[in-house]
């Protein structure tokens, strides 16, 4: 596909809505607070009667996140060299992605207001920060072989905006 022009966005992956087998979620967070959002992926399968449309002794959602990294890369636009934050929880003593359950793949962050700005240094953390504005990030799930399997679970905008007692 041809990379082109979305309003002030350059585009090479097909469109604005990105990979197909990632969710378009758009984040945003102010400067002055934890960045503290919860996910959920996938829903934790039907109760009851399974949907006439499933096959048969289909039972829901068998993946988990037990044993998986992640890896959130925030960027100006697609095609910048380097990230300007890359968050790793497969860097032992990152804590900036917590799974709070495995089996029914819910996770959440806690990334410091320091951390996004890059005032502070965290273990698994690098870039130079953020400061107010739009950004575009991916979330990339990825597992310890070699190479590792890495599956995109979330890519958007992620937007930075200056909170009422920023420093």
């Amino acid at each position: 596909m041809m990379p082109y022009f979305y309003g002030d966005t350059f585009y090479t992956d097909g469109g604005p809505s990105g990979v197909p087998t990632s969710a378009r979620i758009d984040i945003a967070t102010v400067n002055n607070v934890t960045w503290e959002d919860a996910f959920q992926f996938d829903g934790t399968g039907p109760t009851g009667n399974t949907p006439n449309f499933w096959p048969p002794g289909t039972t829901g959602p068998q993946w988990t996140l037990a044993g998986q990294n992640h890896l959130i890369t925030i960027k100006g636009n697609r095609l910048q060299a380097s990230p300007l934050l890359r968050i790793d929880s497969g860097v032992t003593g990152c804590q900036m992605v917590v799974v709070d359950d495995a089996n029914n793949r819910i996770l959440h962050t806690l990334v410091p207001d320091t951390v996004l700005s890059g005032t502070g240094a965290a273990t698994g953390v690098t870039g130079p920060g953020l400061i107010p504005g739009t950004y575009v990030y991916d979330w990339i799930m990825y597992d310890g072989s070699t190479p590792p399997i890495r599956i995109p679970l979330m890519h958007g905008k992620f937007v930075v905006q200056d909170g009422v007692g920023a420093p």
